[in-house]
């Protein structure tokens, strides 16, 4: 089987070939199946990492693809504002709101806002934070006028991240929300520096998820920055991308979980950013600076580097029995790889 197609579309395209012969030798009246569609079709990228207008550019080319492939919604994990200021968030939702005016399509179907913040959304720059007061744009302020703009700007500064996202995609802010599209539940967790551990666990999630009423028949969809640890790309922890494993331990008792993390940039042309235990977790590569092979190998990211030429999101698939995730590129549209494939999975409660 060529790859792109999958045992789906195989089946869909042989099974159509074999009613138009049929229609050929029986007359118009013989009617010709139509590939299965999905229950529910998500556009999915992360680590945008907005700083100038300029890097719109891609951010703006995958929402129209996935505007193209009339997704039901768009899933970011995190990493949206590159130095964490609420003038990068307001160029994401400047983009979102250009493609998707009052969260529509172009053919007028609702699309649902599934984004969250990474940890560059709340303060990225201070890792380097001289590096950062020496931008061109800031260089010149004093001290003191710098402080008042990182006080102006900095979206966890004075609850600026609630604030500022409220006024730029006008919905209100949740620590952890829950967005239900088509039938399908996504809980979405902000990522939150300021918890006991740090940022390497989501607080609160446990008892959120206790709180919830899931379709023991339905899979739901989980989203947050870092990678659980101990799933996709293995074990580490904080900087090496993973966070302490307190996620993965909540998620396994949730079979029925499909989810999502960013901020390890990697291409999805590894593997290992597909991983199926306990629950199933799927690493997502980066819009801007994903991390490809630096070989002839595209799966062997052992020496990997940044190529910021690469395009490439999932297009997640629901149907009824299973769940398929298309490797796309979201410039020229094609499947680059195999889709992935996973069984819907019950949960007994």
């Amino acid at each position: 089987m060529s790859v792109g197609m999958t045992r789906r579309l195989f089946l869909g395209f042989t099974t159509t070939g074999l009613a138009v012969f049929a229609a050929d030798l029986c007359g118009a009246d013989a009617l010709v199946p139509s590939a299965k569609k999905p229950n529910l079709r998500i556009g999915v990228t992360s680590d945008i990492h907005i700083r100038y207008r300029k890097a719109m550019k891609k951010w703006e080319q995958a929402l129209h693809f996935f505007d193209a492939q009339k997704v039901d919604g768009v899933l970011v994990s995190g990493d949206m504002a590159d130095s964490g200021l609420v003038k990068e968030l307001e160029l994401v939702a400047e983009s979102w709101f250009k493609v998707f005016p009052n969260g529509r399509r172009s053919d007028g179907e609702p699309v649902a806002n599934l984004l969250h913040y990474g940890d560059h959304d709340t303060g990225g720059y201070l890792w380097k934070k001289d590096e950062f007061r020496k931008r061109n744009e800031y260089v010149r302020m004093s001290d003191a006028e710098f402080d008042k703009f990182l006080d102006e700007q900095m979206l966890y500064r004075f609850n600026h991240r609630a604030e500022a996202w409220e006024r730029c995609f006008k919905e209100k802010f949740e620590p952890i929300r829950k967005v239900n599209v088509k039938g399908y539940d996504f809980v979405l967790a902000h990522f939150d520096p300021r918890g006991p551990k740090g940022g390497n666990n989501t607080p609160g999630l446990r008892e959120f998820l206790a709180a919830q009423k899931f379709d023991p028949k339905k899979p739901f969809f989980y989203s947050q920055h870092r990678v659980s640890n101990g799933t996709a790309f293995g074990t580490g922890t904080g900087r090496k991308g993973h966070d302490d494993g307190e996620s993965t331990e909540i998620l396994s008792h949730y079979p029925n979980c499909v989810a999502f993390c960013g901020h390890m940039h990697r291409s999805y042309f590894c593997e290992k950013c597909f991983w199926k235990g306990g629950f199933t977790c799927i690493q997502i590569p980066a819009l801007q600076n994903p991390i490809v092979a630096s070989g002839s190998d595209p799966t062997d990211l052992s020496n990997g580097k940044v190529d910021r030429s690469v395009t490439q999101c999932y297009v997640l698939n629901v149907y009824d029995d299973e769940i398929v995730i298309e490797r796309r590129n979201f410039v020229s549209g094609e499947k680059e790889a195999e889709d992935w494939e996973t069984p819907v999975r019950s949960f007994a409660g």
